[in-house]
């Protein structure tokens, strides 16, 4: 008699009985780590106890007074010692979903991912970047646009945070600031802080320059890159030529619908410089300054350097 083939299984069989045993793995699994942090948790608890006790009776002896509950104190430092641990695990998986989520962009976009250096940290001393802070930037990205090679960045800690895309030149260049003019750096125009004024009027109202060589800011800002400069796309970015960087940010970290306009108009301010650059590769300026709290001064007007207007 030949041998009794069992019937083949239903369709979709497999996967259902799958996703059952990774439904279980995944409790038991669960299961076990909320035994371990109990675990943790009860330990770390008695250590608490015995060094509060210990505290409580210092503190008793000292000041003369009724010695607390160490139970109590224990409770009140393990509450905060709590809350800070699971602060710090939910801020970590978020910069971790938020490093995913960059990548799977750069990847279906054609930029390329980056380690993570420090290089951008202490770069600048044009504000917002005197302020911002040292620090290693984040998720870099790079990609050759229009045949320059552009870097976008997170840079900076909590509130200075300021996502840049950077292109980087040959030769270096005399600082120049372009500044949104509303609120602190309208008021330190009216203080009589440093603003280049051009030929469109328009563009002065919205636009604070500022620049150690005007002539250089006259000529780079010219008015095609005015009329551009008006448009409501980049109405939340502000601009920075320092030493041989060209740099376009925006508040708060990297932004995936705002790397390629940000790219593209870095790109875009970086072709009108090399009309700066002389036939032997050299710049123009001879003496620029070579040190982040030279080119600061630089660029700062009398009555900021006085100390009238924090830049």
């Amino acid at each position: 008699m030949p041998p009794t083939v069992p019937p083949p299984a239903a369709p979709g069989s497999t996967t259902v009985l799958a996703r059952a045993a990774g439904a279980v793995r995944s409790a038991v699994l669960g299961a076990a780590g909320l035994a371990v942090i109990a675990i943790w948790a009860a330990g770390m608890f008695y250590v608490l106890y015995l060094i509060t006790s210990a505290a409580a009776e210092v503190v008793s002896d000292l000041l003369g007074v009724e010695q607390p509950e160490p139970a109590h104190l224990a409770l009140a430092v393990g509450a905060v010692v709590a809350v800070a641990t699971v602060a710090a695990v939910v801020a970590r998986r978020r910069a971790a979903r938020r490093r995913r989520e960059v990548e799977a962009w750069a990847a279906a976009h054609g930029w390329t991912v980056r380690t993570t250096t420090s290089v951008l940290g202490s770069r600048w001393a044009t504000p917002p970047f005197s302020r911002a802070g040292s620090g290693a930037a984040r998720h870099v990205l790079e990609r050759t646009v229009d045949g320059v090679t552009v870097t976008s960045a997170t840079f900076g800690r909590g509130r200075r945070t300021r996502h840049v895309a950077v292109v980087t030149l040959p030769v270096a260049f005399p600082t120049l600031s372009l500044e949104r003019e509303v609120g602190a750096v309208r008021a330190q125009v009216a203080a009589g802080g440093a603003d280049i004024r051009l030929e469109s009027e328009a563009f002065n109202r919205a636009w604070r320059v500022r620049s150690a060589v005007p002539e250089f800011a006259h000529a780079v800002v010219h008015p095609r890159l005015m009329a551009r400069l008006l448009e409501p796309d980049v109405a939340d970015v502000g601009v920075v030529v320092e030493d041989r960087d060209v740099v376009v940010h925006r508040p708060g970290s990297t932004d995936v619908a705002a790397v390629e306009r940000l790219a593209s108009l870095a790109v875009e301010l970086a072709a009108a410089l090399p009309r700066w650059v002389r036939d032997d590769g050299r710049s123009r300026y001879e003496t620029l300054p070579t040190t982040r709290r030279a080119r600061l001064r630089a660029l700062r007007s009398p009555a900021d350097r006085a100390g009238d207007i924090t830049p």
